[in-house]
């Protein structure tokens, strides 16, 4: 019996150490800095607890008092297409790295390709 606990120790930890890994992992790139104050209350359509609640090309980042899935860059690429860009243009701008990480350098400027806050995958349900 103790070999069995023992053996289902050694697998939580296991599971922990490659959810570290998977949350930490420099491919996701780092979550952007938003300037923002807001009162704390946790909308359940945006708020994730873990990286596994946000879509591909989305990081569970800080947001105020709260976590959202904040679009990031991934081995410093912008995700999206400059077909797939809206909005108004934005700056001037030579490399993606000049725009915000949901924006992309599209013909010299900065356009948005992709929303820079999404909903979670798995929302919780009262």
């Amino acid at each position: 019996m103790t070999t069995v606990v023992q053996m289902n120790v050694y697998f939580i930890l296991f599971l922990g150490f490659v959810a570290f890994i998977e949350v930490n992992s420099k491919g996701l790139g780092t979550c952007p800095k938003f300037d923002i104050f807001t009162a704390c209350v946790i909308d359940f359509d945006f708020h994730c607890a873990v990286q596994n609640n946000c879509p591909s090309g989305y990081r569970c980042c800080p947001h105020g008092c709260n976590k959202r899935c904040a679009a990031v860059t991934v081995n410093g690429k912008h995700l999206g297409s400059c077909r797939a860009a809206y909005g108004k243009r934005g700056k001037k701008c030579t490399l993606d790295r000049s725009c915000e990480g949901h924006e992309k350098c599209c013909y010299g400027r900065c356009r948005e390709v992709r929303k820079q806050i999404v909903k979670v995958l798995y929302p919780v349900k009262n």
